[in-house]
């Protein structure tokens, strides 16, 4: 510690730079930790925390901070590939895919057989991609579409998610998904 001698007969302590540096480090570290937790980027938050930490080890209230990050980045991990699964057991598989490829993006523990479920999924939706095309071959567009809808379409509602339901439909409804399909 330095001596500061000042106007006065009593001599004031200085703190020395590399403690201010390191408050000032630790304020950085704890900041952006927090951003990186307010756009759910766990890892990052997880990381600035043990750089706060290792300046000042005995910080309990950053341990605490660093292990609910880490809490929030496994229920996080836990919801995303328990959603996925429901989508998967209910054939929706084109959201059960994009939230398999956010536990794989977040590096969940869980994110090697999420990246195994992608690869059957991709293959099933390709499976009905290519059933779709076989029907319109086969059957022509209009009954194609109208067969489609009412076998292999999920209607997703809350009463019965992932329930097969036949779709009747007016003329002037059809002619509406027609458009858009031929606009697509």
């Amino acid at each position: 510690m330095h001596l500061l001698l000042t106007t006065s007969s009593k001599p004031m302590p200085m703190i020395s730079s590399p403690c201010i540096a390191d408050i000032d480090s630790i304020a950085s570290f704890l900041r952006q930790a927090e951003q990186k937790v307010k756009i759910l980027d766990y890892t990052e938050a997880s990381e600035f925390y043990l750089k706060a930490l290792l300046l000042n080890p005995n910080d309990k209230a950053v341990q605490a901070r660093r292990l609910d990050v880490e809490n929030m980045y496994t229920m996080d991990c836990n919801r995303y590939s328990g959603i996925a699964e429901s989508y998967f057991n209910d054939g929706d598989y084109e959201k059960a895919v994009e939230l398999y490829e956010k536990v794989v993006e977040m590096n969940c523990f869980n994110s090697e057989l999420a990246a195994r479920r992608i690869g059957v999924l991709q293959a099933k939706i390709s499976s009905r991609q290519q059933r779709a095309s076989v029907w319109t071959f086969e059957y022509g567009f209009k009954q194609a579409l109208s067969v489609f809808l009412s076998v292999d379409i999920r209607i997703s509602e809350r009463a019965g998610i992932g329930a097969y339901r036949s779709i009747r439909m007016s003329s002037r409804r059809y002619r509406k998904i027609m458009r858009w399909l031929i606009l697509r």
